[in-house]
């Protein structure tokens, strides 16, 4: 049986590792995923291998992913590194400009990171399948979060699962991110990230810099 072959070029270990388990439960079993951090590794490996999917995050290290130029530099010199390959473009932050120029180099779709679910993506893949190009983008577009906190006595996970707890969008509930972040991060429980958000809040509020916001 011909194994199915996917390149997901994204510079967060997380998010890549996320991708790969929807990818893999929409392809099923005789899929090989390789996942590659920057530019220049994606294009050693377009070099040496033919995949029948390319999932491309633009925001790439070496790359300013507020440059408008920078941004579609990644996406042209992926596209030409494999012509003959389907490739969806993903972004954090999505334009319709952009997405314009997706469509005009021959992508499949140019998808919003922010938001995408399991069902999304599949369905988004469903579509893809059929010659359809996708834009997925967001009825209106939020504005940036202004206000993120770093603090040297939390872990990583500590200090990610706060920092999406406190940028979160207008409605949307604790319990949701942590769900979000599980599937995220392969976790079995969201009550496993809820205790890393509840540590953080503790050493913040220990040392009295529990944001008042």
């Amino acid at each position: 049986m011909q194994i199915f072959q996917v390149l997901v070029i994204e510079d967060q270990p997380l998010y890549g590792d996320m991708l790969q388990r929807r990818l893999k439960r929409f392809f099923g079993k005789q899929t090989l995923i390789l996942v590659a951090g920057t530019l220049e590794r994606a294009k050693h490996l377009l070099r040496d291998s033919e995949f029948d999917l390319v999932v491309t995050d633009v925001g790439l290290p070496g790359f300013d992913p507020t440059s408008e130029a920078d941004r579609l530099t990644v996406i042209r010199e992926v596209a030409a590194a494999a012509s003959e390959t389907t490739h969806i473009v993903m972004t954090g932050s999505p334009t319709v400009a952009e997405s314009e120029e997706c469509r005009r180099l021959g992508c499949a779709a140019y998808i919003g990171k922010n938001g995408l679910g399991s069902d999304l993506l599949q369905n988004i893949l469903s579509r893809t399948t059929d010659g359809e190009f996708v834009a997925q983008l967001p009825e209106a577009e939020e504005p940036e979060a202004d206000f993120r906190l770093h603090y040297s006595d939390l872990t990583q996970r500590e200090e990610e699962i706060f920092n999406r707890v406190l940028q979160r969008t207008p409605g949307t509930t604790r319990t949701e991110v942590f769900e979000e972040v599980k599937e995220l991060w392969g976790l079995k429980s969201g009550e496993t990230v809820k205790k890393y958000y509840k540590t953080a809040r503790a050493k913040l509020a220990r040392n009295g810099l529990l944001p008042k916001i």
